[in-house]
């Protein structure tokens, strides 16, 4: 299957930490690359500083994922005592929970 864009959303096969996933989310086919890049290069770089997480695929996903996190807190320059009256924040927590979530289903199979 080649990438498929219909209304705004992207529908393409990626790989994620060596898993192989089919996406649909918004945004072109370059910047999903780009975030799929991201991504792996984080996971990479976790694996590298902490080899013995290297077969512990929960706890290093996890890891990057609040490695992610806090680079984005940090951008943005949220204070904890400032995070909820952002709706923006709201909504991305919530997405990055149901990737944690998806990701978790994954390393399941």
């Amino acid at each position: 299957m080649g990438n498929e864009v219909f209304k705004g959303q992207t529908k393409m096969n990626i790989v994620v930490g060596g898993k192989k996933l089919t996406l649909q989310a918004e945004g072109s086919p370059e910047y999903i690359m780009t975030l799929v890049d991201y991504v792996n290069n984080k996971i990479k770089m976790i694996e590298e500083a902490y080899p013995v997480l290297k077969n512990d695929r929960e706890r290093l996903l996890i890891l990057v994922a609040l490695n992610i996190a806090d680079e984005l807190y940090k951008q943005v320059g949220i204070q904890d005592s400032d995070i909820e009256s952002f709706p923006e924040v709201r909504e991305l927590k919530e997405k990055i929970k149901g990737i944690i979530g998806q990701i978790e289903d994954i390393l399941k199979r």
